[in-house]
């Protein structure tokens, strides 16, 4: 979705709250802005250096060039791993693997294009598409830098086709707890945004139930199944897996709704 195809200020009148961290939650407030919502910034998660500091991260990247695959679950994947490499064209050797059209655009942005994406943006659906090892590769390697508290269904998966899998710690995801502040702007939320299951804990937890605006939104169906979990009503759940696809579900709830 481009902003030249949304009609003119169809959010205007809305507040829309936004749980991203502070620094991813600059393009998708921009974004909503845009459409006319009033957005509420209320970061329920922190994205830090792994334990090592980055280390072992930085080893797979001097030796990406041994692997038959590498795979991206995560725009923050993209971009703690990408500038570690001494030169880009080091991903020439493998094929490269992405979970969903965000992080695909992310490594566009390296000039480097996905060889495989699945048609939903789940760690499943990238597994029933995935291929089986070739005897007449060099390696049955695959690289997959993820976070620290990502489920382990896809290296679980990979392993039982017959792949070496070497999931490494790319970064960790923190909750933060929200300010007074901001929790003062929240009560004043028509919408409410989640874009990873781990902003959706951090409101449980942190915020509650109690405290949620009449809407909630979620990116896809892995945070809205964590959100049904904490017996949140889900009203909005992108079609596409992407913050423009995030935007444009919310104006089409908005246009086909009574709430003002």
């Amino acid at each position: 979705m481009t902003d030249k195809l949304l009609p003119p200020k169809p959010l205007a009148g809305w507040t829309v709250a936004v749980t991203r961290s502070r620094k991813q939650a600059h393009d998708f407030s921009d974004k909503l802005s845009k459409a006319g919502a009033s957005v509420v910034d209320v970061p329920l998660i922190e994205i830090v250096d792994p334990l090592d500091n980055g280390v072992a991260l930085s080893k797979s990247a001097a030796e990406v060039g041994s692997y038959e695959w590498v795979l991206f679950t995560s725009v923050n994947t993209v971009e703690r791993f990408m500038p570690l490499l001494k030169d880009v064209r080091d991903l020439d050797g493998p094929a490269i693997a992405v979970v969903g059209p965000s992080t695909a655009k992310a490594l566009e942005r390296w000039n480097i294009k996905a060889d495989l994406m699945p048609k939903e943006a789940l760690s499943s659906a990238l597994l029933d598409i995935f291929p089986l090892p070739n005897s007449s590769t060099v390696s049955n390697k695959i690289l997959l830098p993820q976070a620290r508290d990502a489920d382990d269904l896809l290296s679980k998966g990979l392993k039982q086709k017959g792949w070496d899998v070497n999931v490494v710690e790319a970064y960790i995801t923190l909750p933060v707890k929200p300010s007074d502040a901001c929790l003062a702007q929240l009560a004043s939320a028509q919408v409410i945004t989640f874009a990873s299951s781990s902003a959706v804990d951090a409101f449980a937890k942190s915020v509650g139930r109690e405290n949620l605006p009449p809407l909630v939104a979620c990116i896809g169906p892995i945070t809205e199944r964590t959100a049904k979990d904490y017996d949140f009503r889900v009203h909005i759940v992108a079609q596409e897996h992407t913050v423009d696809g995030l935007v444009e579900a919310i104006v089409q709830y908005r246009n086909s709704c009574c709430i003002s």
